[in-house]
């Protein structure tokens, strides 16, 4: 499995956010493993735009397997 990242908040399958409505781990709403991107729960105001194409991340995050310089 493709380990995703959130565009709104930088989480990732092995480190999730907490979900403040759920109050939960978060989950994904929308995720696209081959691309390697997705909208959690925690970041539902992005749905709209994941809809529409816009899969811009919204925070600066390493993506998942980038090695550090």
């Amino acid at each position: 499995m493709n380990e995703a990242t959130c565009i709104g908040c930088g989480c990732t399958d092995m480190h999730a956010c907490f979900d403040e409505i759920e109050e939960a781990p978060c989950h994904w709403r929308r995720v696209d493993r081959k691309a390697r991107l997705g909208v959690c729960s925690s970041c539902r105001e992005l749905e709209k735009d994941w809809d529409a194409g816009d899969r811009t991340m919204r925070v600066p995050v390493e993506p998942p397997g980038a090695t550090a310089q």
